[in-house]
């Protein structure tokens, strides 16, 4: 069973606990806003520029929901890019996360690569594999993820929104049949919902 973000309004089911996240503007200059108005004058074509504006994206996205993250990725990073804690009402796991923004998408190897950085979070500790919206998770990826016993997500990311977010069972018994949704105003606007039934 998958959670996921999800683009319709919904009802909150009864007995269902809310947390809401605030929003990105209340909050003092992101590491990405930074990172950028210190880069203007590099190559923004180049695969390391493109690589650690993703990351940092994806920290963005991740905030959204509460977790909170610092940057670690780099060259020799250990297939890590961010590292923290979730600390939802329930259980707070650790949070491992490695950014893919690939021209041939993720790979088997790069959810190996993922579980390998865990081992030594194992019990309490959810790794998020995160690609660009418009690369999908492969077959072989999703088989892997499904079948893996280490607490997995993945987050497909836009910019700095949280496109889709889906967790293995293994993820699922962690985080005590969490749910993450998105609930919308009469204008439009939406507010990233996350949510524990009682």
């Amino acid at each position: 069973m998958y959670s996921g973000v999800s683009r319709y309004c919904s009802a909150v089911p009864y007995g269902i606990r809310v947390r809401w996240y605030a929003a990105r503007a209340a909050r003092a200059p992101s590491h990405l806003q930074t990172f950028l108005a210190q880069s203007t004058d590099k190559d923004q074509l180049s695969t390391t520029f493109r690589g650690k504006m993703f990351e940092l994206q994806t920290l963005e996205a991740l905030s959204d929901i509460g977790m909170e993250l610092q940057h670690v990725g780099g060259r020799s990073d250990g297939g890590v890019d961010l590292r923290g804690i979730w600390p939802l009402e329930r259980v707070k796991p650790n949070v491992i996360v490695q950014c893919k923004n690939t021209k041939m998408g993720c790979t088997p190897d790069h959810l190996r690569s993922l579980i390998g950085a865990m081992a030594e979070h194992r019990n309490n500790a959810i790794g998020v594999l995160a690609t660009v919206h418009h690369r999908h998770f492969t077959r072989d990826v999703i088989s892997l993820f499904t079948s893996s016993g280490t607490p997995l997500a993945l987050a497909r990311i836009e910019n700095t929104q949280l496109e889709s977010f889906v967790f293995n069972d293994a993820a699922e018994q962690l985080l005590q049949q969490l749910v993450i949704t998105k609930r919308f105003d009469a204008y439009g606007n939406s507010k990233t919902v996350v949510m524990f039934p009682k």
